[in-house]
């Protein structure tokens, strides 16, 4: 009998840590500051090798968010408090159109660096959604520093809302590109974004730019080769991509 609960209690044990291994078992929240998932979980998932790719290939955890009927925007981040040394995420935003995982698209693959003693983190607002999609939040496993530090100082934020505000001439999300060249970043769909500021990965500031028009390119000629994080912002939204100048 003692056999037999143990067997039941290893197996309820692994299903739970199973949970949000995969887009078809995610974690589903709703509501600001919920805390990120523990290391012992975080450490019993594995690469779910979901295809778009995004991020370097590690453990992912996946959670979901139900749009509430009649909602216009969702609004999804992540925060990590500062901490005494540096690391990252690597995350993704994934739409379900009608709620079909098989029917998905990207919105978003990017990384925020996690700064010394500074709050790191993104939040991204989707607008003119459709209430019958489903959306997630893909999130890899950080390879630097502590596990535990990290997971301990980390929220997340998934909520939707109705904006009267939004317009169905609103820039979406899912619309804005950003394409990296030899010299040049080329930015499509930006109706938003004003100002941009290039840091490098040890969240030094090398270039910083304000303007009263939206932006179409940015000169990275006279940066040197390497990994760097571009933080846009505009009168109502941010968002920040990572790249790499060859």
């Amino acid at each position: 009998m003692k056999k037999v609960l143990l067997l039941i209690a290893l197996l309820s044990t692994s299903i739970i840590l199973a949970q949000g291994d995969t887009i078809g078992d995610p974690i589903t929240i709703v509501g600001t500051g919920i805390p990120i998932i523990d290391e012992t979980i975080f450490n019993s998932l594995t690469d779910s090798e979901l295809s778009p790719s995004c991020g370097d290939a590690s453990a992912d955890v996946f959670y979901k968010h139900d749009v509430i009927p009649g909602a216009n925007k969702v609004t999804v981040g992540m925060t990590t408090s500062g901490l005494t040394f540096l690391s990252s995420f690597d995350y993704q935003i994934i739409r379900a159109i009608n709620g079909d995982i098989n029917n998905r698209e990207e919105i978003l693959c990017s990384s925020y660096n996690i700064l010394i003693g500074i709050n790191s983190g993104f939040t991204e607002d989707i607008i003119n959604v459709d209430s019958n999609d489903d959306y997630y939040l893909r999130i890899r496993k950080p390879l630097v520093g502590s596990l535990t530090s990290i997971l301990e100082e980390t929220v997340i934020d998934f909520v939707s809302e109705y904006d009267p505000t939004l317009s169905v001439n609103s820039q979406s999300l899912d619309s804005f590109r950003m394409v990296v060249k030899e010299n040049t970043i080329e930015l499509i769909n930006n109706n938003a974004f004003t100002d941009y500021a290039i840091y490098n990965l040890m969240g030094q500031l090398v270039i910083e730019v304000s303007g009263n028009t939206t932006i179409e390119e940015i000169d990275i000629n006279r940066l040197n080769k390497g990994v760097y994080v571009v933080k846009f912002k505009g009168s109502t939204s941010s968002k920040s991509y990572k790249f790499i100048k060859q």
